[in-house]
C-alpha cells in the first residue's frame, strides 16, 4: 500500500521487524559517531546478514543501508586519491545525514525507502 509521502508501506509486519530495520540505518551514525567511517560498513553488514533470510522488509532495508554506506566510502576513497572528489562527497555525506534519519522515521513505520544519490551495489 502506498502512504500520502508516496512511500510503499508493509501493514503486516512484526514491531521487530520495523526496530530492526530502523536499527541497521541508525548503526551508520552510530558506528560513525563511535569508530571511523569503514567501521560503518561493518555494523550494517552483520545486522542485515543476522535478518536477511528472516524478514523481507530487514532484507530491503539492509541492502540499502549498505548501498549508501558502500557508496559513501567509495567516495571518500575517490576524495582522498584527489582533491576534486571532495566536491562530490560533501553533498553526498550532507544527502545521506539527512537521508538516515528519514529512512530510520520510514522504517520505524512499516515504509520503505531509497537513498538518494546511491548507486545500488546490492540488488
Amino acid at each position: 500500500m502506498q502512504t500520502a509521502t508516496g512511500r510503499l508501506e508493509d501493514r503486516g509486519l512484526a514491531t521487530s521487524e520495523c526496530q530492526w530495520s530502523m536499527w541497521m540505518h541508525l548503526s551508520v551514525l552510530l558506528t560513525l559517531l563511535v569508530v571511523t567511517a569503514p567501521v560503518a560498513i561493518v555494523a550494517p553488514l552483520v545486522m542485515w546478514l543476522s535478518r536477511r533470510n528472516e524478514s523481507a522488509f530487514n532484507d530491503d532495508h539492509g541492502r540499502e543501508v549498505l548501498n549508501m554506506s558502500i557508496t559513501g566510502a567509495c567516495l571518500l576513497a575517490l576524495a582522498m586519491l584527489t582533491g576534486i572528489g571532495f566536491l562530490l562527497w560533501i553533498p553526498w555525506a550532507i544527502v545521506a545525514f539527512i537521508g538516515v534519519i528519514r529512512g530510520a522515521v520510514a522504517a520505524s513505520k512499516g515504509e520503505y525507502f531509497r537513498y538518494p544519490m546511491t548507486f545500488r551495489f546490492l540488488k
